[in-house]
């Protein structure tokens, strides 16, 4: 230690920085204290462009002595000379912003382009040790590379046309906030530079305010639609609200199709070539996961980044690279910025390090539990600073107000349940290590490493045993658990459901909510990872029980916050089984349909005509359900139920469309359940629930779905109608129109006449 500091106040240019250095810090305090009574010298009577001048000159000085004393540019140790130039001012505007929001907005601005210097350093250094890394175990996987680039334009086209089908014509619940409010206020407070403002809601949901910002580029001023259809007493025409519609969904539904070859590149190095393809076959071609993202808020996109986060966090254990671990990072950070569900990935990818370490012993066999949880631990910890760092580096509104990160990732409200859990752990692990080697660690490990064959088991059998119960349960006309009223009242049922009730409801979902292909596959598949001596590749098993541990995960964590997991709040579950439903289908047909002596030419045409005969039934299930995805449910569910039990607005435009037809619409006046309907139909729509409302408004129609069906008849069910209550008009059959959602004739939108 006494050499490497002799060594370093050894070097001239050394000394000059560290100078440099404590003079800009200087500034710094005066700086802050000419705006602000933090440090109370100046007292706001010095002009700001003095400091902005002695930033700069000390800037060009330190950096100029740099680069004269170089034979060689090298950019890393330029930016590591700037780092350290800066770190005293850095910590100095850390501390002036947190106590105080009345800064210039600069120092914000500085701070995070501090922090991506850092981010950039750390990502260079990094990729260097990578040098040093020879991969093992490449697989050459058959086939055409032009057909694969084919399939996946074929995969993008296909579901390009069918999420940008009707994209306008669709009155979504809660979408006003976004492009009224949260959007166009976001890009306001940007562009005055107020970061303290310039947050876009609590989720954070700010890739949804950049991406789908840019239908303001269209749209000049989209206040002046906040009262559609109706604006300054004049109605504006259907073709006008589409248009504004489509402005703020297309950029978002475009971001979510460009993005399948991103995962399927990922996915390729993870599980192959062809399990990958046919992953994003089900991803690209899920009439869920088009639906949800043809939405604009933060769900839309959330499954993108967790899902390229897990995958690339299982790369990243596969190869021990770090470049594997920065796209982590990345897509972490990414995943927080759009919606603090993300936060379950720092408890999962601590799991992971035990796991990996448990059922992959042989591979680390070799070495002390102690040097690989150090290894692992250690980039654990850089993940987690890099995607604070991301998040800070990218959101406007942590610039003023720093705490604000901790707010938006470790102690936000989705992750404030199990905060003290993971802190109280992740303090033992750390001094365990540090204290006793991972001694207490270590034991733990190798006790479950004895048991891993039997924790397997029961794990996997956990799993499929789940899903069959809750298949059984719905074939024996939901005996035991109504599903479908658990999930009616998501944030209140818990306390009149179990919690198996509770954990099998959240499976309803995604059982019933992928295709019979995949739940059918990944069922077999699991069962056969079950056998001793499997005959499929481990690496695979290991890769589908790591995914379905995130899945079982997710679940519990539901159950843990009471909260019920519609479509919605799970759509980040539905990718990471369409993975494990790619591996599966990929080793069930080289396993039935493959065949050892097969030549190369005769196993791409097997593989072309099951691909082909794939795509044609996931594209039909897309045809079954147009427009209405969201509404999808796989022929496995029996036809009286549904899966999309609160629906985001699906049938209001439709509704609307049908009373626009009749004769003197605009003088017609409505009630409805569904204020989508609103937004199209042309005439007076009322959506207050009261009886003064019915009394005092002439209503000839009402417009009830089956989505708002629990909510209205609990808020106002008695509430008298002419010759029926409000929930009797529910129970009616005697109805003017009836829009069956995705086919589901329980799923519907009626329009009923009121007898006058």
């Amino acid at each position: 230690m006494t050499n490497l500091l002799r060594s370093f106040l050894g070097n001239k240019i050394n000394l000059l920085m560290l100078f440099l250095s404590a003079i800009l810090a200087l500034n710094s305090l005066l700086f802050l204290s000419a705006q602000e009574n933090i440090f109370q010298l100046f007292n706001n009577s010095v002009d700001c462009n003095l400091f902005y001048f002695i930033y700069l000159s000390i800037s060009v000085i330190g950096i100029g002595s740099y680069l004269l004393q170089q034979n060689k540019f090298n950019f890393t140790e330029l930016l590591k000379k700037i780092l350290i130039l800066y770190i005293p001012t850095e910590i100095i505007f850390i501390y002036g912003l947190q106590e105080t929001t009345g800064l210039t907005p600069y120092i914000g601005i500085a701070s995070a382009l501090y922090l991506l210097c850092l981010i950039i350093f750390t990502v260079i250094t990094g990729l260097k040790s990578d040098e040093s890394i020879v991969e093992i175990d490449k697989k050459k996987e058959g086939g055409k590379t032009f057909a694969i680039i084919l399939a996946i334009f074929a995969i993008m086209s296909v579901s390009l046309w069918f999420g940008n089908y009707n994209l306008g014509k669709i009155a979504v619940v809660d979408e006003p906030l976004w492009t009224f409010d949260r959007i166009p206020d976001f890009w306001k407070n940007v562009g005055e530079k107020d970061w303290y403002n310039a947050r876009v809601s609590d989720k954070p949901g700010l890739t949804i305010a950049v991406i789908s910002g840019a239908g303001l580029l269209s749209e000049e001023n989209p206040k002046s639609f906040k009262n559609m259809p109706w604006v300054n007493n004049k109605i504006l025409s259907e073709n006008a609200i589409v248009k504004f519609n489509y402005a703020f969904r297309f950029p978002i539904w475009l971001f979510v199709v460009l993005m399948l070859p991103i995962i399927f590149i990922l996915l390729k190095k993870l599980i192959g070539q062809v399990s990958a393809l046919l992953a994003i076959a089900f991803i690209g071609l899920s009439p869920i996961i088009i639906g949800n993202a043809r939405i604009i808020n933060p769900d839309s996109i959330l499954w993108i980044f967790v899902s390229l986060a897990i995958t690339s966090y299982l790369l990243y254990l596969k190869n021990l690279r770090k470049s594997t671990l920065f796209l982590t990072a990345l897509f972490l950070g990414l995943g927080i910025l759009t919606k603090y569900t993300a936060n379950i990935l720092y408890l999962f990818f601590l799991m992971l390090i035990f796991a990996e370490y448990i059922f992959n012993y042989e591979k680390y066999s070799k070495e002390t539990f102690y040097a690989y949880f150090k290894k692992h631990l250690i980039d654990y910890g850089l993940l987690i600073v890099l995607s604070f760092a991301i998040f800070y580096t990218f959101y406007p509104a942590v610039w003023e107000k720093p705490d604000r990160i901790l707010l938006g990732t470790i102690y936000s409200q989705a992750f404030e349940p199990i905060w003290p859990f993971f802190a109280g752990l992740l303090s033992f692990i750390v001094a365990d290590m540090l204290i006793f080697k991972s001694f207490l660690m270590s034991a733990v490990a190798n006790f479950f490493v004895k048991f891993r064959r039997a924790i397997f088991l029961i794990i996997t059998s956990l799993f499929i045993l789940s899903v069959l119960a809750t298949i059984l349960n719905v074939y024996l006309n939901m005996r035991y658990f109504d599903f479908e009223s658990i999930l009616a009242s998501p944030k209140s049922s818990f306390s009149s459901s179990t919690v198996l009730g509770f954990f099998l409801t959240n499976l309803y979902p995604m059982v019933f909510g992928i295709s019979i292909i995949a739940i059918s596959s990944i069922i077999i598949f699991l069962s056969l990872s079950l056998k001793k001596k499997s005959v499929l590749p481990r690496q695979n098993i290991l890769t589908a029980f790591y995914l379905m541990l995130f899945i079982l995960a997710y679940y519990l964590g539901s159950v843990a916050s009471h909260v019920a997991s519609i479509i919605r709040y799970q759509i980040v579950i539905f990718p990471i089984a369409f993975i494990i439903a790619g591996i599966a289908c990929n080793e069930l047909f080289k396993l039935l349909i493959l065949h050892k002596n097969d030549s190369e030419q005769k196993t791409f045409i097997k593989q072309a005509l099951f691909f082909s005969g794939f795509i044609i039934i996931l594209i039909a299930s897309l045809w079954q359900t147009k427009p209405f995805y969201m509404g999808y449910a796989s022929a496995l569910l029996p036809e009286k139920y549904y899966l999309d039990i609160k629906d985001m607005g699906e049938g209001s435009y439709e509704a609307a469309e049908y009373l626009n037809s009749l004769p003197n619409a605009e003088k017609l006046t409505i009630w409805t359940d569904k204020q989508g309907v609103c937004v199209f139909f042309v005439g007076n729509c009322r959506t207050n629930l009261s009886q003064k409302t019915f009394t005092a408004n002439n209503i000839d129609y009402l417009v009830i779905s089956s989505g708002r069906q629990s909510r209205t008849t609990k808020i106002g069910g008695k509430i008298e109608l002419t010759g029926l209550t409000i929930e009797e008009t529910y129970l009616s059959d005697d109805f003017a129109k009836k829009i069956e959602i995705a086919g589901r004739s329980n799923n519907y939108v009626k329009i009923i006449k009121l007898q006058k």
